[in-house]
């Protein structure tokens, strides 16, 4: 993998001690700390993908008991019937 060089300027001294102490108890150079947290920033701002969603939803169902789920789905239809009745008028 191609790696470009990064330069961070005006690092709040908080930060910087932050990252230091947090790579020093990953035992890492202060470089692949801050690597590692950009990483975990991307991570955490990525959407979910279709086939994430999906297991998630199939691990949900297995559970939430079936009658739960019949509740759940009857709960919908009737806003969602709603909503289409309030739009229309």
């Amino acid at each position: 993998m191609k790696t470009t060089s990064l330069t961070i300027r005006g690092c709040p001294p908080e930060l910087r001690n932050d990252l230091k102490k947090s790579a020093q108890s990953n035992h890492r150079s202060l470089n692949r700390e801050t690597l590692a947290w950009l990483e975990r920033q991307k991570q955490q701002n990525r959407g979910a993908t279709c086939s994430e969603l999906a297991q998630a939803l199939i691990q949900w169902q297995k559970k939430v008991p079936r009658k739960d789920r019949l509740e759940i789905a009857r709960h919908i239809e009737e806003a969602r019937q709603r909503m289409n009745n309030e739009h229309l008028h």
